[in-house]
């Protein structure tokens, strides 16, 4: 199974992305072809340099727009990419990052998700970045994006709202249950669309776990003095289904109410830990506790421990090393004409192929329909049947 790393050390934008994708042998020629059925080339023209970023050879991709084309609403956009002749899981992908961006936005703005027009993300550029990236993670036959930490700077962007914070308030939505590093420099590091992609491609954050075949480098378009503007991406085989070594950390709580353990969890959980949960216990005196459990790399090790000192306000945490066994993973998604579904597909280690669906995405669907979850579930069960698509379904019920 070919993966994709993020190296996210200087956050990231659609440019970057794509950029980093032709360093890694995704040729330019393909990218201009395979992006006509969009329908928008005279809109747009795509040049491609090589540049160095504190010395570190780069390619810096640039997309310039004849002419603006306006605010583009998200309706439009998924006609043009569900009506196209882009393969299958390129329409799949696409459609998921502006589902992501259309849901950010609505939450910003407070406005139903088919009246959202996206301002700077609708733009050309944007949807060359966004179905870009796509193509070139088909072309190089990537399954599974990882990332790292992320870049988010810090200071104020000029949008077509107005002067706003960084991260802007959807690059906010979007980046939430994610890593996040903010300040280093005053500067938008995540671009609205750089974030779109880490969501709607269910990009999974931890250390890379592969035999890397080759490296690649995105440029940004600004120099930077503390650091190279760039993405940096690693591409190999990854190793799912061996055994995988892990930091297991425990402490005991008797002192917080329910909803106060619940937002220690939460709060855990958004440092990009592999599993957080808790267990019922009876501490001494009767006392009814609960044991909470964190599966961690151990790069993030001290800062668990350092939220679970300050936010739990436990007085010890117990630490030892486990190793478990991973299968292999990969995320597809379901399409329907007001939203898509993500697929979580896992296989090997001698058992069935499982499929679950993403419950945020069940869940975004049975609210704008005003339905049960398990109806969605249902709809998503017979899509995959009609498609011919093997493996066992784990409930979202």
């Amino acid at each position: 199974m070919t993966e994709l790393h993020l190296d996210c050390f200087s956050g990231i934008a659609g440019d970057m992305f794509l950029g980093a994708l032709i360093d890694l042998g995704f040729p330019l020629g393909r990218l201009q072809s395979e992006l006509m059925p969009m329908g928008l080339s005279d809109c747009y023209e795509i040049s491609v340099r090589k540049v160095l970023r504190h010395g570190i050879a780069a390619t810096d991709l640039r997309v310039k727009v004849h002419q603006p084309a306006g605010h583009r609403h998200y309706s439009e956009i998924r006609k043009r990419i569900e009506t196209t002749s882009l393969p299958e899981r390129v329409r799949m992908r696409s459609l998921a990052i502006f589902d992501a961006l259309a849901e950010a936005e609505s939450r910003v703005h407070e406005v139903p998700v088919d009246r959202v027009h996206f301002h700077e993300v609708g733009e050309v550029d944007a949807i060359v970045d966004i179905v870009g990236v796509c193509l070139g993670l088909e072309a190089l036959q990537v399954d599974e994006v990882f990332g790292s930490e992320i870049s988010v700077g810090s200071g104020f962007v000029n949008t077509a709202h107005g002067r706003l914070p960084v991260p802007a308030p959807a690059t906010a939505y979007l980046l939430e249950g994610m890593p996040i590093r903010p300040g280093g420099v005053e500067s938008e590091m995540v671009t609205p669309t750089g974030a779109a992609l880490l969501r709607g491609l269910g990009v999974q954050f931890r250390s890379p776990r592969m035999q890397v075949k080759k490296v690649g480098y995105g440029a940004g378009d600004r120099e930077q003095d503390a650091f190279p503007n760039l993405l940096r991406v690693w591409m190999g085989e990854g190793t799912p289904g061996v055994q995988n070594s892990l930091f297991e950390l425990q402490c005991n709580l008797d002192d917080q109410t329910p909803e106060q353990v619940a937002f220690v969890v939460d709060r855990i959980r958004d440092l990009g830990v592999q599993e957080v949960f808790t267990t019922p216990v009876l501490m001494k005196k009767g006392r009814a506790g609960a044991l909470l459990t964190v599966l961690v790399e151990e790069s993030l090790v001290q800062r668990v421990e350092s939220e679970l000192f300050s936010q739990a306000r436990t007085l010890g945490v117990r630490r030892h090393r486990v190793e478990r066994t991973e299968r292999f993973r990969r995320t597809d998604s379901v399409e329907f004409s007001d939203g898509s579904v993500r697929i979580k597909r896992s296989w090997g280690t001698d058992a069935p192929e499982v499929i679950k669906p993403e419950f945020e995405d069940c869940a975004r669907l049975a609210n704008r329909r005003g339905v049960p979850l398990w109806k969605i579930v249902q709809e998503v069960e017979r899509k995959l049947e009609a498609s011919d698509e093997g493996g066992s379904i784990e409930s979202q019920k």
